[in-house]
């Protein structure tokens, strides 16, 4: 009977131990639970209940960047404001709850980002892979989540820029070695302004290979410079009030020491003088690479200038060009003898791929003799590739 006795409490033992190591993996938990009241609040927008999920001390990575929850929040505000429609959905049958070997907590979870941005035809579908950390009280208390930032804000550029009108640009040259620290002091700016829901300075940043920054802003007339002037003038006095004149002061300093010169103007987009080809309408906030073609002419060359881009334009729709293009010229400040012509793609291969298919399409009598015309017309014609910087741009919300 003893040894019967003791042959059971082996055999329960080995059955605990094994439900034990079964639990160790498991796609049903208070954990898992816990993930969709995540998502439910993030989608109903209830955001103080949202940060209460999250540990006070809690780590949160996103693509890199960490932050607290109440950093988090104002980010994630900030990602949804010029959206019409959101939702993020994760996928049920994915959620997994794992407790590795040093029995550490942990939720794994895929999905799928949602959007509507007013100005695009179709919706944004964007993937998106989290893992959660939880302690002992069920709070999150480690957060690591990835998902495409940049067609984000792209598509929020795109919307903007897609409008014939003005475009004011701050145009800063970094000296070498300087641009991690000016875009880091940029992002911590920025950030400050979303923290006091500061709404007057709104703004894309871009920047080229050559280490030259655009800060741009699209504004309805020129009288909106000297609104800036105005808000700026009352925003001043709040960011010193929040982080202290001393630490304004030591940002400025950074800003100046990285500037080795910089500029303000303004330019128009010209939509006539523009092309975007029907098969990527509604998909330009995907482009995140550009090539910033600059052109000078003499002034009294301005006529023939224009019948030449306009000549571009038309065998570029006739051919059905895949590169797209912005023309801008300048309105204030500048040289007005002086044009931008902005080419976009998606991403460096993709501009090499769209450019040697416009090659082969341009390959006739009629763009053999457009080229022709180029050296005869213009003083400058360079070229100079870059990239949107949505870690320091500050979107301005589309209505």
């Amino acid at each position: 009977m003893k040894t019967l006795l003791i042959s059971l409490s082996l055999i329960f033992a080995c059955g605990l131990g094994l439900a034990q190591e079964k639990a160790r993996y498991t796609q049903s938990a208070p954990e898992i639970e816990t993930i969709k009241q995540l998502e439910a609040a993030y989608n109903s927008g209830l955001w103080d209940k949202y940060a209460t999920i999250y540990a006070a001390d809690a780590s949160i990575d996103h693509n890199g960047f960490v932050a607290d929850s109440k950093d988090l929040v104002a980010g994630l505000q900030r990602t949804i404001q010029s959206t019409s429609f959101y939702q993020l959905q994760y996928l049920q049958e994915e959620l997994e709850r794992i407790i590795n070997d040093r029995g550490e907590t942990w939720v794994n979870a895929w999905g799928m980002w949602q959007a509507v941005i007013p100005g695009r035809r179709d919706t944004l579908h964007i993937p998106v892979h989290s893992t959660f950390e939880f302690d002992e009280e069920g709070k999150i208390s480690r957060e690591f989540s990835y998902y495409d930032i940049t067609k984000i804000t792209n598509a929020l550029a795109a919307a903007q820029y897609g409008r014939d009108g003005l475009i004011y640009i701050r145009e800063v040259h970094i000296r070498e070695n300087k641009v991690d620290i000016y875009k880091q002091i940029m992002n911590q700016f920025r950030d400050l302004l979303d923290e006091l829901n500061i709404p007057s300075m709104y703004w894309i940043s871009a920047m080229r290979d050559d280490r030259i920054i655009y800060h741009n802003i699209p504004i309805n007339s020129l009288a909106d410079i000297d609104q800036f002037n105005v808000e700026n003038s009352r925003t001043m006095p709040m960011l010193t009030e929040a982080i202290g004149k001393e630490k304004l002061g030591n940002w400025q300093t950074q800003i100046d020491a990285a500037t080795e010169k910089s500029q303000d103007y303004v330019v128009r987009r010209v939509a006539d003088l523009s092309y975007w080809p029907e098969s990527e309408k509604g998909k330009s906030g995907e482009n995140t690479y550009f090539n910033m073609y600059e052109l000078e002419f003499d002034q009294h060359k301005y006529e023939d200038h224009l019948a030449f881009i306009r000549d571009v334009v038309a065998l570029a729709r006739e051919v059905n060009s895949p590169l797209p293009f912005n023309y801008f010229e300048y309105v204030l400040g500048g040289t007005p003898s002086k044009v931008f012509i902005v080419e976009y793609a998606k991403d460096k291969a993709d501009y090499e791929r769209r450019h040697a298919e416009e090659n082969k399409l341009f390959d006739n009598e009629e763009g053999r003799a457009l080229h022709q015309r180029i050296e005869s017309l213009y003083t400058t014609f360079k070229a100079v590739p870059g990239s949107l910087l949505p870690t320091i741009s500050r979107p301005k919300p589309i209505n």
